[in-house]
């Protein structure tokens, strides 16, 4: 990944173990990142809605573990990509991080450069993945409420007329009806 990509995704980094916490800062500072670190697992969720994360990366082994904290992220922030470092992870820990943390990987402690690397490039692909998305999500939310309005100003106007029927609409209201779907940008006028 190149660094002017990754600058535009912000990462909160979580661990309790000061030294491994400024290696991680370090690391993702030279990745490219723009990274947020704390060392108090009860200021992660503020400041990844104050920061607007894109990605989460946090320790396992704090008194507020890892995955207790990626399901709290999870409920709170679902778009958010959660990445779990941990020292001495048993295989139910890394169960309990994917089904209840939705981690999207689970990393061993230490964690090799290239595997955080890598990690952070298909986390960043993910991210991307859950925006559009969401975004398709809000523009059929949209039209569906513009449907909904043009429905209730024009009845008839959404369903298809058979055997010659007609629809009569109201031409004022048609035109601030079509001057509203324009400036939404549902319709575009081609020359």
């Amino acid at each position: 990944m190149a660094a002017d990509v990754s600058r535009s995704y912000t990462v909160v980094a979580v661990d309790e173990d000061r030294a491994a916490l400024a290696k991680l800062a370090r690391t993702l500072a030279r990745l490219g990142y723009r990274q947020i670190s704390t060392s108090n697992p009860h200021e992660v969720l503020p400041l990844v809605e104050r920061e607007r994360a894109d990605i989460l990366v946090l320790d396992n082994d704090m008194l507020l573990n890892g995955v207790e904290l990626s399901a709290l992220a999870r409920q709170a922030f679902p778009q958010v990509v959660r990445i779990v470092v941990a020292a001495a992870a048993t295989v139910e820990h890394t169960i309990r991080a994917i089904n209840e943390g939705e981690v999207f990987r689970f990393l061993r402690k230490p964690w090799d450069r290239q595997e955080l690397k890598d990690a952070l490039t298909a986390a960043v692909r993910h991210r991307e993945g859950l925006r559009a998305a969401t975004d398709a999500e809000l523009l059929a939310s949209r039209r569906g409420q513009m449907l909904t309005g043009l429905e209730a100003e024009h009845p008839g106007i959404t369903r298809r007329p058979e055997n010659g029927e007609r629809i009569v609409l109201n031409p004022a209201a048609t035109r601030e009806t079509l001057r509203r779907v324009l400036k939404a940008g549902w319709l575009k006028v081609i020359s």
